[in-house]
């Protein structure tokens, strides 16, 4: 079975939730991404700007953790050159 990298985009509440779900279903955290905790470390993973996206490829699949700016985080990837395909856009835990 191959496994699946993703990197988490935004540090919220969340995006814990998020890591304890993807850790929970067998997914890798490969990168945590996040411009305002660049070069601070989270949950023991380094933090890097969301730019370093652009270039890396050691990933399958962005969650957008932080559900307060998802918006703003996802024209941050779109403005990359992200294809809208590689990431999810979290609009809330509860509708």
């Amino acid at each position: 079975m191959n496994k699946i990298n993703i990197v988490i985009c935004g540090i919220s509440d969340a995006a814990e939730i998020f890591y304890l779900a993807t850790i929970e279903s067998g997914l890798i955290v490969a990168g945590v991404v996040d411009d305002s905790m660049a070069g601070k470390k989270w949950l023991n993973f380094p933090v890097n700007e969301v730019a370093s996206l652009k270039d890396n490829t050691k990933y399958d699949f962005i969650i957008i953790g932080d559900i307060d700016n998802c918006y703003e985080l996802a024209k941050q990837l779109s403005d990359l050159s992200i294809s809208d395909d590689m990431y999810q856009v979290c609009t809330g835990l509860t509708d």
